[in-house]
């Protein structure tokens, strides 16, 4: 049986089990909302480095994004439990959001 999902990866095609396609949808979503999140805080890091006495606003986006990155795998593991739990599904194929 063929079944993955990478989120933000280059995948092809998703494939999941039918029923399934609005949680996955769910779970897409709240990843690229997740990605945008990072892409705030590493812009206010890059913005920020070269001023002066920044280091404790630096660490402050710095355990932000590392708590962003907790969110996302919970998200994955989501993800992953879903197909996990489709041993001998019948799959549908999820178009992949354009860019």
């Amino acid at each position: 049986m063929q079944t993955w999902v990478t989120f933000g990866g280059g995948a092809a095609k998703i494939l999941v089990p039918r029923g399934n396609r609005k949680k996955f949808e769910a779970l897409y979503e709240e990843h690229e909302k997740d990605v945008a999140k990072l892409n705030e805080h590493l812009t206010k890091i890059y913005d920020g480095i070269g001023e002066k006495n920044n280091n404790a606003g630096l660490a402050r986006e710095a355990v932000h994004m590392f708590e962003i990155a907790q969110d996302m795998d919970k998200t994955r593991i989501a993800a992953f439990h879903m197909i996990q739990g489709a041993n001998g599904a019948e799959l549908e194929e999820l178009p992949i959001p354009k860019k």
